[in-house]
């Protein structure tokens, strides 16, 4: 597929994304407790795996290329992203009812008064794509880089350089 075909992909399916947001089911809920339990104990394995594999990958890199460093990065923002989790899934619990006052649109949530220092946190760590979004983005460079490093390394062993 060539370039420009690839981009009209991407475009057609990022408007799509824009204009039918209700149609991503991007939110899971858990039923109360073990739903709740099972899914920080996922996010707790889930950092502990990131811990893993960075303090592996620094003992015994697999390279030393621009690859590994944004995989790295990747995995520092995983962790991140697993400790928010955390926290903002341990606030919910505890915020009382009617802390949210919830719009038809996820734009119209709000906090309803008055503001607690709890309802904050919760609020600002709600934002969960802060660290979501830049791990996913470096783990696509990561990958990215290592499939055009094996693409150059084959082609030069092939003798077409």
């Amino acid at each position: 597929m060539d370039c420009p075909a690839r981009l009209s992909h991407c475009v057609i399916v990022l408007l799509f994304l824009v204009l039918f947001p209700h149609l991503a089911h991007g939110v899971q809920i858990h039923s109360a407790p073990e739903g709740l339990y099972v899914h920080q104990m996922a996010h707790v394995f889930f950092a502990g795996a990131m811990i893993f594999l960075f303090v592996y990958l620094k003992k015994y890199p697999l390279g030393h290329d621009v690859a590994w460093r944004y995989i790295s990065l990747s995995l520092f923002f995983f962790f991140l992203w697993n400790i928010n989790a955390l926290i903002v899934h341990t606030l919910e619990v505890y915020l009382p009812a009617g802390a949210i006052i919830e719009g038809t649109g996820f734009w119209d949530h709000r906090l309803a008064p008055p503001f607690t220092l709890n309802k904050w946190i919760y609020f600002v760590t709600k934002h969960d794509h802060i660290w979501c979004v830049p791990a996913i983005f470096f783990l696509f460079l990561g990958a990215r880089s290592l499939y055009q490093a094996t693409k150059k390394r084959l082609k030069n062993e092939k003798g077409e350089i």
